[in-house]
């Protein structure tokens, strides 16, 4: 045990990201572990096989209004709404609005948007665990780096991209 922080229901993936982005007292190669499994939780699969024509393929006319959507749908499209939450800044209790929930329906009837908690415990951390790690990976092959007290690191989280500024 590296700290003294607790929850009171034993979820995996909050567990994992506390220990890749919150824990200062993990030593650093099982922090590195763990940044790179909360990143790659959130990769999809997805194909790019081209579709036979024929076979028992539906026409898409037969395509209606249906109350379930394919899981890998279901995960696309709450990567898109968290996306959209994390990069205009909308708070993140909007999602489980009434409002919101109907728009959703309206779109697509069989998507369930993700809670709050999901798209903080999940998403949020995830994202931050992409950001860390490809910083990571930039500082492993930059070469002549000069450490000081005089650079600052401006982080824009809107595009990802960090600025430095130096102090002189």
């Amino acid at each position: 045990m590296y700290c003294q922080w607790s929850q009171t229901r034993g979820e995996p993936n909050i567990i994992e990201a506390h220990l890749a982005i919150n824990c200062h007292k993990v030593p650093c190669d099982i922090k590195e572990k763990f940044l790179f499994l909360v990143k790659t939780r959130g990769e999809v699969a997805v194909s790019n096989k081209k579709r036979k024509v024929g076979g028992d393929q539906q026409l898409i006319t037969k395509y209606g209004e249906v109350d379930t959507i394919e899981p890998i749908k279901q995960l696309v499209c709450d990567h898109a709404v968290a996306k959209f939450f994390i990069c205009c800044g909308v708070s993140f209790r909007i999602v489980e609005h009434p409002f919101f929930i109907d728009m959703v329906k309206s779109l697509c009837l069989g998507y369930n948007p993700p809670t709050a908690e999901k798209i903080t415990n999940d998403f949020m951390y995830t994202e931050l665990a992409n950001v860390v790690v490809n910083q990571s990976l930039l500082l492993k092959k930059s070469k002549n780096l000069t450490l000081g007290n005089k650079i600052i690191i401006i982080q824009d989280l809107m595009n990802f991209t960090n600025y430095y500024v130096c102090l002189n």
